[in-house]
């Protein structure tokens, strides 16, 4: 099984851009970006290094969930208004959110559009709905696919049920974010259009509510920045200012793994006539 991303990194990207624009009010690339350098002024930003994890040990967490390994699969909602419907499909995330007036069929009809218009599903499985059912059947007789519901996911299933563990692995980590400024000709002489202002605009707005917010839903938190460092230099005659400062942010690394396990175990004893049932939940 190949590991899921144990880092938002799209996510944290997109919150770590939308900080550094906003605040400065220059254009900011990643400096791995294969594009034409931008108009002066402008921003570069890199992640340094990470994710470092800040102890050996995981911490880990079991929980039980819905899991399938099937050919067909029948699915029933429990209705839930305003809720965010999350199966999986051979590791394909779905999810639906629901209105704050949804019926079961426009739930229903709303998880099947979103399996339906997935490209790498439609090509294996056939989907179906009724009023309060979606059902799922490989397109052929050798097809199979796994399903599984997170916990708290309220979506039940009623062909193909498995019951599995859960275990989670989470651990704190931290990222190191570089952020350079660059700007050009006449601009560069003047304190308050330098390269060294607008780092000081998005350090700054590490501060206020509107940056920190967004950072914080995207699971992150400043932890430290380092000082601001001017860097200019002179290219032929001209010269650039150039200043830099690197931030870490507090984040978590998490990992999941799915474990079988027994829910009954009969347990026959002939020597002395008497049948123990044991109920057990071992891996």
């Amino acid at each position: 099984m190949t590991v899921s991303e144990p880092v938002a990194f799209t996510t944290i990207e997109n919150a770590i851009h939308a900080w550094l624009t906003g605040s400065t009010g220059i254009s900011w690339v990643w400096a791995h970006q294969a594009a034409p350098q931008p108009a002066w002024p402008y921003g570069s930003v890199s992640l340094l290094s990470g994710p470092i994890p800040a102890a050996q040990e995981w911490e880990q967490t079991t929980t039980e969930v819905t899991h399938a390994y099937a050919h067909d699969l029948t699915l029933t909602p429990v209705v839930r208004n305003s809720h965010a419907y999350q199966i999986y499909l051979d590791s394909i995330a779905i999810t639906y959110t629901s209105d704050s007036s949804a019926t079961a069929k426009e739930i229903v009809e709303g998880l099947k559009a979103l399996i339906v218009a997935n490209v790498t599903l439609n090509a294996k499985l056939t989907i179906t709905e009724d009023d309060a059912t979606i059902r799922i059947h490989g397109k052929t007789d050798a097809t199979t696919f796994t399903f599984y519901a997170p916990e708290g996911a309220h979506v039940l299933t009623v062909a193909g049920e498995v019951k599995n563990i859960k275990l989670s692995a989470n651990v704190p980590c931290t990222l190191v974010f570089s952020c350079q400024a660059f700007v050009g000709l006449t601009a560069s002489r003047s304190p308050s259009t330098d390269a060294r202002s607008y780092l000081a605009k998005a350090r700054a707005g590490l501060e206020l509510p509107t940056y920190r917010d967004p950072l914080k839903a995207a699971h992150i938190a400043l932890s430290s920045a380092t000082p601001i460092v001017d860097i200019s230099e002179v290219v032929g005659e001209a010269e650039i200012s150039r200043a830099q400062f690197d931030c870490t942010f507090h984040a978590a690394m998490s990992a999941e793994d799915y474990v079988t396990y027994i829910q009954k175990i009969e347990v026959v004893n002939d020597a002395w006539g008497i049948d123990d049932i044991y109920d057990s939940e071992a891996e």
